[in-house]
């Protein structure tokens, strides 16, 4: 697509997660594909109060809970697993059982993990090019994701693996509780 700017447009969706409309910004939050999503992890609105009222009737592990775009938009297999590392929280834990608390460290790791993410072009697959031709380069950076029986680069333990709704997921069982 070429815009009135001069500059290109270039959709690529290799994994066809992806859609592209244009939708009018008055009529976004009323479109059926939009308005059942949660809020973005940089908005005022996802914060502990939130995260903790939304979790109390969820019998669901932690990391499932936070990879619901219902719940929060945006946060992947690879980010979900890295935030839970860097909050201390076993992906395994069920939601309603996470304390407010937790909830505190667990969106500055969201937070954390996004941002870095973002300025380091984010985690490449194989046909990803960015607008310039290159590399995400944040999967170079990971601590847990895609690491089982490495050792943990905290405390030395095996990273662990184990298939939480058909995602792979990583994690520290000494660092993460």
């Amino acid at each position: 697509m070429t815009l009135s700017n001069g500059r290109r447009l270039v959709y690529c969706d290799p994994r066809r997660f992806g859609i592209f409309d244009i939708v009018p910004t008055a009529q976004f939050a009323k479109d059926r594909r939009f308005s059942h999503l949660g809020p973005e992890p940089f908005d005022k609105m996802f914060d502990a109060e939130y995260l903790f009222t939304v979790s109390r009737n969820k019998k669901v592990p932690i990391k499932n809970f936070i990879m619901d775009q219902r719940i929060v938009v945006g946060v992947g297999n690879i980010y979900a697993s890295e935030a839970l590392y860097i909050a201390g929280i076993s992906p395994l834990v069920q939601s309603q059982k996470v304390s407010k608390e937790r909830y505190k460290l667990l969106i500055a790791g969201i937070r954390k993990i996004l941002a870095k993410a973002i300025k380091s072009g984010g985690s490449t697959i194989r046909t990803f090019a960015s607008t310039d031709g290159g590399s995400g380069y944040f999967q170079q950076s990971l601590k847990v994701y895609d690491r089982e029986g490495e050792p943990c680069r905290k405390c030395g333990s095996k990273i662990k693996n184990k298939n939480l709704t058909g995602r792979s997921t990583y994690w520290c069982v000494k660092c993460q509780r």
